[in-house]
């Protein structure tokens, strides 16, 4: 079956792939990410 969120997921990896790279030398900066990226994937379900 095919979740919704994990598809959102998915398409953000694949557009913040670039962006990824420079933050994987700062290991600290994974958390604020982690809430960045669910706040983008609430936009996605209320516009």
């Amino acid at each position: 079956m095919k979740d919704p969120i994990t598809q959102a997921i998915r398409e953000q990896k694949q557009r913040t792939l670039t962006p990824t790279h420079k933050t994987r030398l700062k290991p600290l900066t994974r958390e604020p990410k982690k809430s960045v990226f669910r706040a983008r994937v609430k936009e996605y379900f209320n516009p």
